[in-house]
């Protein structure tokens, strides 16, 4: 029998060793020949082997994991991905929660614990939502406000070369933002006038 093992790490400072020698031990107590997919991606990134294993699943008996949370990133996804391996009849096993989904305890576990973080989610939503209201009733307006960002660091980043995606990524903002914060400060003016003089 031959299972697809995946791991992720959010950044490219954190190893994948501990995840794939979990997944390789447990493969050879079970008598599984196992293939490791890699991902290094945040939540936000995509997951170009994920996505390959994802194509090539008709090759597996299923997929084994460390934890839920490397195999999907919400729970609507995670219950997709989860309900979708169940109709091909493949087996998704996490090793950290002992979820084997070729047992109905395991099934069962996992519809729980899709269960109990549904139920987390509204609550959260639910009391933002009264939080607003209330913010509201006092007179609080919402909407976009501006951004208080570290404009003398980020200017000086800019004289020194910095390119507009890297201020982006560095201060958590847009590069729209950048741009326009450069340009109220008359500074992207005096850098063409500078470059014209050349």
């Amino acid at each position: 029998m031959k299972i697809a093992g995946y791991v992720r790490v959010s950044t490219k400072k954190q190893s994948l060793e501990m995840q794939i020698e979990k997944i390789k031990k447990w493969a050879e107590v079970h008598e599984y020949k196992v293939e490791i997919y890699e991902d290094v991606a945040s939540a936000l990134d995509d997951r170009p082997n994920f996505n390959k294993m994802m194509e090539r699943i008709g090759d597996y008996d299923g997929i084994a994991v460390v934890a839920l949370d490397r195999f999907g990133r919400s729970v609507q996804q995670l219950s997709n991905y989860f309900y979708m391996l169940e109709k091909i009849e493949k087996q998704l096993i996490v090793l950290d929660q002992n979820i084997d989904t070729t047992q109905k305890e395991g099934r069962f576990l996992l519809n729980v614990l899709f269960a109990v973080a549904e139920l987390e989610r509204d609550i959260i939503f639910e009391r933002m939502e009264a939080g607003k209201q209330r913010a509201r009733e006092e007179g609080v307006k919402f909407g976009r406000h501006s951004l208080k960002l570290p404009m003398n660091t980020i200017v000086e980043h800019y004289r020194r070369g910095a390119s507009y995606s890297w201020l982006a990524s560095t201060f958590n903002t847009s590069k729209t933002t950048i741009y326009r914060r450069l340009k109220e400060r008359g500074l992207l003016e005096k850098k063409t006038e500078a470059r014209k003089g050349r």
